[in-house]
Parts: structure tokens; C-alpha cells; sequence
């Protein structure tokens, strides 16, 4: 087809309907269903008020007795687009990034598919599919994964250069694509990115039938490249690989909680029709389970490409001059094929014994994340079908039978529906209506030689656009800024608990209901003031509830003990003050009587156990004391990352603290170092002798600076790295002198 759409079309239609289904974060409201209220807005107001004190944001003082900031992967406090978020106040840049990253991906799957030769119609619908899926709208929210994949498409870039060639320019690029993709905080996603561009490259090099030094060389590259990206992040890899290994994941992922969220096949007619059964947004879902999660629709007529492209593959290869990307066609197959046999989960036993048994799987939740590589590998058939798509006898006779299926779906399930009034045949009547217009658009293209070719490529364009427009609307509500106008907290020492069941009622039965978004926009003030796990940050109050992704091991027990016995000797030792109480519940103490235990959460399961009298303390060295008498204890500074407390003791005894137990804790009394060791199971302890002393302790973790020195050797290796290639090409360049 000679005539095409004008290469900066479709990348302008794309930013038009990012807007057109934004327009209210454009206009000053702000995102707040689920997660951007729960996690994102307050960890960026904690990160924004230690920037804003001189401190790095290293720590969470204010949930679960204290927890890694920074090391909370999520945070993504080092990803550099995040400036935007530091730079302006408030919760409104969070969904103008978001805005940004979708732009982004589509222009990243532009350019791969510029680089496997696409025409310019096929590169857009490809980043309309791609940027526009619902698998990543639906998440707009889920702030990570949306950034993160907003990457997949510039790492693919990479990996397809780099199997091309492994001139350093290309692993610089590559370097810098992982780097970002890395930190931009989500590890399930990140990996899956990796994973694919892996596979890929090996694919390419293989198919280039390259001898084995050059093969050696590229995949070298790509591995390099990969550790170079990785090197980059460092400073936020190492402190969460701590976090890791201390949290409540350390070994791996429960298989129940893993295997939530799998794909269910009834869901098949949502990749067809997003609607299929309703949509939580005006609170028509019909069915359980989160449509976020089982999101997967890359638009009706892109998707129908991409099982036509699957089904004529055998003849577009026998083409005299197969189209462009036919060779990529059976490598994106296996991926729909696999990610859509791993995204089944727990529904067939490959899932399950791959979690079992093969390492890396037992790591993540939910299955259905793997759809990831399901939308990315259907836009690029979608992108490489269209493309080829040629208004000839056998793809008139697709586009005949497609739209005239459609209007006979769509004519019985109106019928139907007025018969019997059942909500559920919305979708059938959907589902005719969706495939009936998109015969009719391909119907429509122009026959080879009589123009109109570029037209009708607008024609499609804006189809796919609007379809993913109207599949979106609703999949991210918001609010006006003043929700998060949350007064502060009366008493910021008074830390309060709440049980599991009564924080899973208030957010998925009271006012995050998975089944009607709308319930969170009326109850709105309500679900403010309710100040859910995260929420308290915005009032500067703590609370012993948390909201984390990864949770040190010790507070994830206790609070497991706590929900269990909701004990006062228990509330006391988390230093959690009953509602009923008139003044708070004591943050420090001493206790006189120190017993060494491996067992303290049996121990302290003990009614008759009293934290203010006996301490239980992990470790072969732990100091044990049998006294009476407790010290005068008064805790005098109270800083995110800092304690000073004053005591005054009879005789040798213990200083608890309920705080975190944790590494990058460093106590020290009239300036001398002292351990601290873990305490009844999840806090910290120091021990004093007898006598007036003022202890200090302060967070000031190793691991954050060592991985800012090895990310700053790494940058400082690729800005040497592309020094050097700028010069060998400048050299290559150059006309040689005659011999």
C-alpha cells in the first residue's frame, strides 16, 4: 500500500484520547479509588517532608511501628521522572505522570515497531493497542505498574538492537532502558519485561542465523547491558533485596495468596468486549473478582487482527515478499499462548507446579499479571496483521463474515434482552455491536490503486482510538484535591490499631468495592476521615496498621498474635493506646526483667504476661536480667529516623522501644555504641546499666550508600562507554587515506 496516514497522526490521535479520557486530572481533580490514597499520595507527602527537612526519605515512622521507605520497592523514591512529584506539591502530578507514561509507552511501541519495518498505519495501531490496553489503564492507579510498562516497549527496543548489533550506543540505550524500568518499583512487572526481552533476543539471534562468535558477542551484550541497568538502580536494589530478606516473603509467596487473582475462563469475551459483564465504574459489574486484575482488551478490531494474522500465517510466509514482522509472528504466539496458559493460575496444574517447583514463580501474586505479555504480544500481531491487510478476496471474505456475525449477535441479543429484561445479555448485544462495526470498517477499506488508502487508515485509527476511549472511561474515578485535605492528628504519639477484618470491611465493603467504583466518590468524606492503613501519614498520626507490599517478618507475626488475642498486655507492647484510654500508651520503657527466647510470640500469648515488667529478647548473646525495679523512663525527641531518650535506673534493666526491629539501627548511650537487640519477637531493646543515661538511636542504614556508589560507578561506565562509541563511529567515519 503505497499511500499512508501522515507519521505524526496516530501519535497525535494517541495524546488526544489520553486527554479526552484524563480530562478531569487536566481540569484539578485528582486520582483516590484504591491505591493512589492508600500508598502513592502519602508516601510521597512523607518523601516530600523529609526532602523538604534535610533528611533522606529512608524511613515510615508512622505505620506498623515503623518501616523501610525507601526500601519499600513501590515508593520508587529514586525514579527519576518522580522529580515532577517533588517539584509540585500536592496530589494532581500523580496522575499528569500517569498521563506522560502512557504517551510514552505508545511512543516506545512506535518506534519497536518502526524498527522490525512497519508502515506508519501499523505503528500506530500498535501504540494505540498497546499504550490504550486495558490491562494498564484499569491500573492507572496501581502507579508502578503502570510506569513499568510503560517501559516494556523501549526494552524491546533495546533487545532488538542489541541482536542487531552490540555497538556500545546500543548498550548504553539498553543500560539506560533497564535502569528506569528498575526503578520505576514494580519488581513482578520489571521482571516480566526482562524476561520477554530476553527471550526475544535469543529468538532474533537465532532467526539472524549469525555465526557463533557474533551470537556470543550480541547476547553477551544483552546480558552486560542488563547488569549495567541493574548497577544503576543499586541504590534502590539493595536496600529492597534487605527488605526482602526480612520480610514476611522471605521464602517465597503463601500459594494461596500467590495463586489469587487467576484467570478465569468465562472472562474470554472481555478480550473481545471489555464489557462483557458491566463495568465497575457505574457499578453494573455482574460478576466477583477485580476487573482490574483480569483486564487484558487491546481494543476489538486489533484484537481480531491478531488471531487473524495467527490463523493466516502459513500464507503470509509464502508470499514472494512476506510482509514486515511475518517472521515475528510465531515468537509473539508462543507468548499470547504461554502468558495466557500462566495467567490461568491456579486453574490448570502447570501454574501450580511451576510455583512448586521452579524458582522465581513463588514470588509474585497473581497470575493474571502475566497478561502483561499477553496485550504487548497481541498488539504487535494486531500491528503486523493490519499492516498486511489488503482488501483482497479472502480478507473481504474475514471482514464480510465478521460484521454480518456481529449484527445477527447483536439483533438475537437485543431481542433477548427486552424479552426476559437479564442484565447479562448487555454483553452478547455489545459483543455484535463491537464486531458488526469493525467488519464494517474493514469492509470499507479501498481496493489497491484507487486511493482513499490513507483516509481509510484515519479511519481506522480513530475506531481503535474511541473504542479504547469508551473501554476506559470509567476504570479510574476521581475526586477534587480537598479529599486529601485530612486534619491532623490530635496526638501524634497516640499509635492506634485496628483488626484485619474490620480494615478488609472498611476497604472492600465499605467504600472500595470491587463491584462499583462509585461507592468511594458518595462516601467520599467518609472514606477520607476513615484514614485507612497509609492515610494517617496525611495527618501526621501513627498507627500500628500497615498497608506495605512487603512487611518486616516480625511485625507481620505480631500483628498475626495481636489479631488472634487482642490482648491489653499486647497492645501495650506495640505500645498501641486503647481507644478508651486517656492518655497515650508509652513508645518507651523499661523493663527490669530480660528472658532470652526464640519462642517470644508463644510466650507472650500468656495473659499473665506483663510488658512493662518482662522483656523476651531473640539472640544467643541476649542479656538476661531478674530485677524488680524499672527506670524512669521519658522518651524526649521523637524523629522520623531518630530517638532520644532519657532514663534514670536503679539497677540494670532493659529499654524497650516499640519500634521495628530492623537493620540500619544504630543505638548509642553518652555517645558510646551499644546493640539492640530484638525484642519480644518485633521491636528493639537496648540494654542499660544501672545509673542516669541518654540514649540515641538513629536509622542510618549502609546498604542505601553503598548502592549509590556502585550507581554512580555504573553511570560514570556508561558515560565512558558512549564516549567511546561516539568515537570509534566518528573514526569509522572518516574518509581513509589512499595507501
Amino acid at each position: 500500500m503505497s499511500a499512508q496516514v501522515r507519521p505524526w497522526l496516530p501519535l497525535a490521535l494517541l495524546a488526544a484520547t489520553i486527554l479526552l479520557l484524563f480530562y478531569r486530572l487536566v481540569m484539578g481533580e485528582v486520582l483516590f479509588w484504591g491505591l493512589p490514597a492508600l500508598q502513592f499520595t502519602p508516601w510521597r507527602a512523607l518523601t516530600l517532608s523529609e526532602l523538604a527537612a534535610g533528611r533522606l526519605p529512608l524511613w515510615n515512622p508512622y505505620n506498623g511501628a515503623g518501616a523501610p521507605l525507601l526500601a519499600n520497592y513501590q515508593s520508587a523514591i529514586g525514579y527519576p521522572p518522580n522529580v515532577l512529584l517533588y517539584l509540585i506539591r500536592g496530589p494532581a502530578p500523580l496522575g499528569w505522570l500517569g498521563m506522560a507514561h502512557l504517551l510514552w509507552a505508545g511512543f516506545g511501541m512506535w518506534l519497536f515497531l518502526s524498527a522490525l519495518g512497519l508502515t506508519h498505519f501499523g505503528r500506530g495501531v500498535g501504540a494505540l493497542a498497546f499504550a490504550l490496553n486495558t490491562a494498564v489503564v484499569a491500573r492507572f492507579g496501581t502507579v508502578p505498574m503502570l510506569d513499568s510498562a510503560a517501559w516494556l516497549p523501549w526494552l524491546m527496543l533495546a533487545a532488538d538492537r542489541v541482536s542487531r548489533s552490540a555497538r556500545p550506543t546500543n548498550l548504553v540505550f539498553g543500560a539506560l532502558v533497564t535502569g528506569m524500568l528498575l526503578l520505576a518499583g514494580h519488581a513482578q512487572w520489571a521482571f516480566y519485561s526482562l524476561l520477554l526481552a530476553t527471550f526475544y533476543v535469543t529468538f532474533r539471534l537465532t532467526t539472524l542465523h549469525e555465526t557463533r562468535s557474533i551470537w556470543l558477542r550480541r547476547f553477551g551484550g544483552w546480558v552486560a547491558l542488563a547488569g549495567l541497568g541493574a548497577a544503576l538502580a543499586a541504590f534502590q536494589l539493595l536496600p529492597t533485596a534487605e527488605l526482602q530478606r526480612q520480610s514476611q516473603r522471605s521464602g517465597g509467596a503463601d500459594e494461596g495468596f500467590a495463586l489469587n487473582y487467576s484467570y478465569e475462563l468465562p472472562l474470554l469475551p472481555t478480550l473481545f468486549n471489555p464489557k462483557f459483564y458491566g463495568d465497575p465504574g457505574d457499578g453494573s459489574y455482574l460478576i466477583n473478582g477485580a476487573a482490574f486484575e483480569s483486564a487484558a482488551y487491546i481494543g476489538c478490531l486489533p484484537a481480531l487482527a491478531a488471531l487473524v494474522t495467527l490463523l493466516r500465517y502459513p500464507l503470509l510466509r509464502r508470499r514472494a515478499q512476506p510482509p514486515p514482522g511475518t517472521a515475528l509472528i510465531p515468537f509473539f504466539g508462543v507468548v499470547l499462548l504461554v502468558s495466557f496458559v500462566f495467567a490461568l493460575g491456579k486453574n490448570t496444574p502447570i501454574y501450580v507446579l511451576l510455583f512448586r517447583y521452579v524458582p522465581t514463580f513463588n514470588l509474585f501474586q497473581a497470575p493474571t499479571r502475566w497478561l502483561l505479555w499477553f496485550v504487548f504480544g497481541a498488539a504487535v500481531l494486531a500491528a503486523v496483521g493490519l499492516s498486511a491487510w489488503k482488501a483482497d478476496r479472502g480478507y473481504r471474505a474475514w471482514a464480510r463474515l465478521l460484521g454480518f456475525g456481529g449484527v445477527v449477535v447483536a439483533i438475537l441479543s437485543l431481542a433477548l434482552r427486552v424479552a426476559t429484561d437479564a442484565p447479562l445479555l448487555n454483553g452478547p448485544l455489545g459483543l455484535g455491536v463491537l464486531f458488526a462495526l469493525a467488519g464494517l470498517v474493514l469492509v470499507a477499506q479501498p481496493f489497491p490503486g484507487r486511493g482513499g488508502a490513507a483516509r481509510w487508515q484515519m479511519i481506522v485509527l480513530v475506531f481503535i482510538a474511541g473504542d479504547l476511549l469508551w473501554a476506559n472511561a470509567l476504570s479510574n474515578p476521581t475526586t477534587p484535591p480537598d479529599f486529601y485535605n485530612i486534619a491532623a492528628a490530635a496526638d501524634p504519639l497516640r499509635r492506634t490499631w485496628r483488626t484485619p477484618a474490620e480494615i478488609e470491611r472498611l476497604m472492600f465493603d465499605d467504600y472500595l468495592r470491587f463491584k462499583d467504583y462509585r461507592t468511594a466518590s458518595i462516601e467520599r468524606e467518609a472514606y477520607a476521615r476513615a484514614l485507612l492503613p497509609n492515610m494517617n501519614i496525611l495527618a501526621g498520626g501513627d498507627q500500628f496498621n500497615t498497608f506495605e507490599p512487603l512487611r518486616p517478618s516480625g511485625i507481620e507475626s505480631f500483628t498475626q498474635l495481636l489479631a488472634e488475642h487482642p490482648a491489653p498486655n499486647l497492645f501495650a507492647a506495640a505500645g498501641i493506646t486503647s481507644p478508651d484510654a486517656a492518655a497515650p500508651a508509652p513508645l518507651a520503657w523499661s523493663a527490669p526483667q530480660a528472658i532470652g527466647s526464640a519462642e517470644a510470640f508463644a510466650a507472650m500469648s500468656d495473659p499473665a504476661w506483663d510488658s512493662y515488667k518482662t522483656v523476651f529478647i531473640a539472640g544467643e548473646s541476649a542479656p538476661t536480667f531478674s530485677g524488680t525495679q524499672p527506670c524512669a523512663v521519658r522518651l524526649v525527641t521523637r524523629e522520623s529516623q531518630a530517638w532520644t531518650v532519657q532514663a534514670d535506673c536503679p539497677a540494670q534493666a532493659m529499654l524497650v522501644l516499640a519500634q521495628t526491629y530492623y537493620p540500619g539501627w544504630h543505638a548509642s548511650i553518652e555517645g558510646a555504641d551499644v546493640p539492640i537487640y530484638r525484642a519480644n519477637g518485633a521491636f528493639q531493646a537496648v540494654a542499660l546499666p544501672a545509673g542516669a543515661h541518654t540514649i540515641r538511636l538513629d536509622y542510618a542504614p549502609a546498604l542505601p550508600k553503598i548502592g549509590a556508589l556502585l550507581s554512580l560507578l555504573a553511570l560514570a561506565g556508561l558515560a565512558a562507554l558512549a564516549i567511546y562509541g561516539a568515537r570509534s563511529r566518528r573514526l569509522q567515519s572518516r574518509p581513509q587515506a589512499p595507501r
